[in-house]
């Protein structure tokens, strides 16, 4: 196995996770927000990542050790406020 077939298949398996969990944020919306604010609730959470998403490139091209420790502390702070979601009571 070549190492251009080895990167293909790793970012061939990241979009499948990417598009994956966009499936599972917009089945699980309307579980965590009330009805009523659940296509504002996505749209905010929508903006959010679109803003983050831009700041990727810079990141990336930063020194080695750099983009890993971002990665991490973001799925950190990810993980800690997963803890806090509640489902809605309507």
């Amino acid at each position: 196995m070549t190492n251009n077939l080895l990167v293909a298949s790793f970012v061939l398996l990241a979009k499948f996770g990417a598009s994956m969990t966009m499936c599972v944020c917009q089945i699980a919306t309307p579980w965590i927000f009330p009805t009523t604010l659940c296509g504002t609730a996505f749209g905010i959470c929508n903006l959010f990542g679109r803003f983050t998403q831009a700041g990727g490139p810079i990141i990336a091209e930063l020194e080695i050790p750099l983009p890993m420790e971002f990665f991490t502390g973001f799925c950190i702070v990810a993980l800690i406020g997963s803890f806090f979601i509640k489902p809605s009571q309507e």
